[in-house]
């Protein structure tokens, strides 16, 4: 464990059983992490063409956790909810949980940590919840053509009091 908490983002996605695979996961992630920033819940479409349409929310927390062991965290929440190795395959995927970004201490920067970010518009838009502009230009220089091109109500998203249901 190393000694100073950091900011870690979680990209939090679903096309079956949503509600219900999204709140066990959040669920789940607040027991395991503590306290979590959420965004508002986003519709997006599934780009592979096999399955349904998407949920989406972003989640943003902070850990003194290894980045290995939040992903062995994350692996362990996508299975409690069903998630197999095909489920992308076969188009259904009960939950998916993508590690996003992690701030580098030293620079109090974050790092991209998921390359195809920049191109999934839903989370970007997720993430201008949680972040200022600034900041997110800081990550990567792709996120500012995502960030420019964002047209917000292209996605509908949902407010939804966290809290109340978790």
């Amino acid at each position: 464990m190393s000694a100073t908490n950091r900011v870690i983002v979680v990209g939090v996605a679903s096309n079956f059983r949503r509600a219900k695979n999204i709140k066990k996961s959040l669920r789940k992630m607040r027991l395991l992490l503590g306290q979590l920033e959420i965004s508002q819940l986003t519709k997006s479409a599934d780009f592979s063409g096999k399955g349904a349409f998407y949920w989406n929310v972003v989640v943003k927390f902070k850990t003194r956790l290894p980045i290995t062991e939040i992903k062995t965290l994350m692996k362990g929440i996508e299975s409690s909810c069903g998630r197999h190795k095909q489920s992308k395959e076969l188009g259904c995927v009960s939950m998916d949980l993508d590690l996003l970004l992690r701030e580098d201490t030293s620079s109090e920067r974050f790092c991209l940590l998921d390359k195809g970010l920049p191109d999934n518009l839903p989370l970007v838009s997720a993430l201008a919840e949680l972040f200022s502009f600034q900041e997110l230009l800081s990550v990567d220089p792709l996120l500012e053509r995502s960030l420019k091109s964002l047209d917000r109500e292209r996605f509908s998203s949902l407010k939804i009091k966290w809290d109340s249901i978790l």
